[in-house]
């Protein structure tokens, strides 16, 4: 199956796809260093990078199956300034990413954001960009899935988008999202020995993980005091 990596950054999706003997076709990336990196990963030298998705003339794209595409997060994000929709800039490419899917009838979509996005004006963002897709003709899935429980030694908690057009929904009826995998980490083997790190107590991040710690999901699960006794880590 052909697919076309959307706001690509520095190939993430493109892994897991390729992992299942997906082709990928193009990309499309606005950042010069993370098509630097995407191209170092994927001896992608040769490939057409589509560049800033709403300036593409879709009649260029290649013909794909699939769209993939980790849209802007940072307009949804509790670390952002949450304009949503009204981003001229990040907030607005789902509407690019619409007329793509609209002008070559894909069969399958997969789209990924942060959690923020099911929250943000109290769901009612969501609930459009759910009625968005739909109304293209799609049967739509999403769930929150955290990395840490597919592989990944990082707690990353995104929400994906799945959407198949509904005249394949007879194949695909039995869509599921997968299940959890337990896994056993061991943190020595993903610290690097840089000295130079540190943490700023008065940055932004800082204080966004402390609310992380202490939100409704997290609360009473986890002490910081606790976690810096730990070995392996710093104060």
């Amino acid at each position: 199956m052909k697919f076309i990596d959307f706001c690509a950054g520095i190939g993430g999706g493109r892994i897991g796809l390729e992992n299942n003997g997906f082709n990928c076709v193009a990309f499309s990336e606005i950042d010069n260093n993370a098509e630097i990196t995407y191209r170092k990963f994927f001896g992608a030298d040769c490939e057409v990078n589509f560049g800033n998705l709403m300036e593409i003339n879709i009649a260029d794209l290649p013909d794909f199956d699939l769209l993939i595409g980790g849209f802007p997060c940072q307009t949804f994000s509790i670390i952002g300034g949450r304009c949503g929709l009204e981003d001229c800039d990040r907030g607005q490419i789902i509407y690019g990413i619409e007329k793509i899917i609209k002008e070559k009838n894909l069969k399958y979509f997969v789209l990924e954001n942060v959690k923020g996005l099911t929250n943000h004006d109290k769901g009612r963002t969501f609930k459009i960009i759910l009625d968005l897709l739909e109304n293209l003709g799609y049967m739509i899935n999403y769930k929150v899935l955290n990395s840490i429980n597919f592989g990944v030694p990082q707690m990353r908690e995104r929400i994906y988008i799945i959407g198949i057009r509904n005249d394949l929904i007879q194949f695909d009826k039995d869509f599921e999202f997968p299940e959890s995998i337990e896994h056993q980490y061991n943190i020595e083997d993903f610290l690097c020995d840089d000295e130079d790190l540190y943490i700023d107590k008065n940055s932004r991040a800082y204080e966004t993980f402390l609310r992380y710690l202490e939100n409704k999901y997290n609360k009473g699960k986890y002490s910081l005091s606790e976690l810096l006794k730990h070995d392996y880590t710093i104060s």
